[in-house]
């Protein structure tokens, strides 16, 4: 009820001719302060499939030297891991604000008529580990005005770059690209400037405050308890584990750890390798279905699993490594 008053007093207003002129003011950005940070959607004909993936870009306002990682998802592992690469690829971190607008993977809660928000709180540790500053946009189209500058980046690289669909065969081979890209980008001058952004960024560059010692993990980790099918639930998605572990998460919990880094794998399709790194929302089965700690014996060691499906062993000579004394029957289990 109150944005439908609060809109139409505007529309009356602007109607009377009474309503309030819009303009806008020109940022003065210095070197080696302030950057802008946004995700868009693109489309990548992945290992011959149309996916739709998320391009995260990290844009300095004063050199407009842009950095670009493509995910198979726009979470908080994603949003963490895109951090993390432009701050290494940029050599520091900006020493004033960052900004941003209303993301689920930073803020929590938008309070209203205000600037401030309720942060998440792993996105509250990560940027005091990195000593960023946010700064929040006001939400909505008034909000994009405000970080004008990568608005504008993320549509310049998808014109520019990813058309057409670029055809690959995972997301590290586009990524791999990106950097070329992004290196033939330094001769490029914006608008009117006199200088290009290599010799912006290069007067940038010293500027900017260094790396912390310490790394930040920017991954997530669950424990699962395995329910009486023999599977285990990450999120929305069911992985088949030893059916002798129902009702267990162990002494020591089985931990699964999921990143943003790579695509998830389709329902029905064998996951990836063990070691291989899992996505967002579909982590691969048998990635880290292990213990919590590295050297310690836990209850969960999936290997080579396939969504939807328990398998057994005969013998163990099945998919599962763990000594058994009579075969198991399989069984299939709808999500």
């Amino acid at each position: 009820m109150w944005d439908y008053v609060h809109r139409r007093r505007q529309e009356i207003a602007e109607a009377a001719g009474a309503a309030p002129v819009a303009g806008f003011v020109i940022r003065h950005n210095q070197p080696g302060m302030d950057a802008e940070v946004d995700f868009g959607e693109v489309w990548v004909d992945l290992a011959d499939e149309r996916t739709k993936c998320y391009l995260f870009a990290f844009r300095l306002a004063y050199s407009g030297k842009a950095i670009h990682r493509i995910t198979a998802s726009c979470g908080q592992e994603a949003f963490l891991d895109g951090h993390m690469h432009a701050f290494r690829t940029l050599g520091g971190v900006p020493g004033g604000q960052i900004w941003y607008d209303n993301l689920s993977p930073a803020v929590s809660w938008v309070i209203r008529k205000s600037r401030s928000r309720e942060e998440h709180p792993r996105w509250t540790d990560f940027r005091q580990h990195f000593s960023v500053t946010p700064f929040y946009c006001e939400p909505g189209l008034r909000g994009a005005h405000e970080k004008g500058g990568v608005e504008g980046q993320v549509g310049y690289w998808r014109r520019n770059y990813l058309t057409p669909v670029p055809r690959v065969e995972s997301l590290d081979e586009l990524n791999t690209a990106f950097a070329e890209f992004e290196r033939a980008e330094e001769g490029r001058r914006i608008g009117m400037r006199i200088r290009t952004i290599g010799q912006d960024f290069a007067q940038e560059a010293p500027l900017l405050l260094p790396l912390p010692a310490g790394p930040f993990e920017t991954g997530m980790a669950f424990t699962p308890r395995v329910d009486r099918y023999g599977m285990v639930a990450v999120r929305v998605c069911r992985y088949s584990v030893p059916v002798r572990f129902i009702g267990r998460t162990g002494p020591r919990p089985a931990a699964v750890h999921t990143t943003g880094r790579s695509p998830r794998p389709q329902r029905g399709q064998p996951a990836p390798e063990p070691g291989a790194t899992s996505s967002r929302s579909n982590p691969p089965a048998g990635r880290e279905v292990g213990p919590a700690q590295a050297g310690e014996a836990g209850p969960l060691q999936a290997v080579n699993a396939t969504p939807e499906t328990s398998s057994g062993c005969t013998g163990c000579n099945g998919p599962w490594r763990h000594p058994c004394s009579r075969p198991l029957q399989a069984s299939t289990v709808r999500p």
